[in-house]
């Protein structure tokens, strides 16, 4: 699919980016060819320019976790929170949120519902701190 922006013929400070792209002050928004189309036509007129693939590509990072790296406690604190999981049932991998071992501890402290070991609470603090990425994958292996 492509993807389009929209140079307005009558720039408008409000609507549009410092070169006259439909958008912010510092952005300028991509449209599919027909709201490009209906966005051109509401603000009086424009030429649509097609944005290259590489534009729209947004670049996410992973860090893979072996499940039996975890600790029982935490692996159990993660069920129910995947975010995608693995088509292949019997493969079993999910990915999480690059911030689920944060969450998990705010809700910790917070409600402090399950009790969990000094172990698990470590382990929990540990990954919070090094997961710095968009998304964590547990893996089998």
């Amino acid at each position: 699919m492509l993807h389009f922006k929209v140079k307005l013929k009558k720039q408008d400070d409000s609507v549009c980016s410092p070169d006259g792209y439909l958008g912010g002050e510092n952005t300028t928004k991509i449209y599919t060819r027909g709201e490009a189309l209906k966005k051109a036509r509401m603000f009086g007129g424009g030429t649509l320019e097609i944005i290259p693939l590489s534009k729209v590509l947004t670049p996410v990072s992973m860090i893979q976790i072996p499940r039996n790296a975890l600790l029982y406690d935490v692996e159990r604190l993660l069920e129910g929170r995947e975010m995608f999981v693995d088509a292949d049932l019997t493969i079993d991998e999910k990915i999480y949120s690059g911030c689920v071992f944060q969450n998990i501890l705010s809700e910790q402290d917070e409600d402090n519902v399950l009790p969990l070991s000094k172990k698990a609470i470590q382990q929990l603090d540990e990954l919070a701190q090094m997961c710095n990425s968009d998304y964590i994958q547990i893996t089998n292996n």
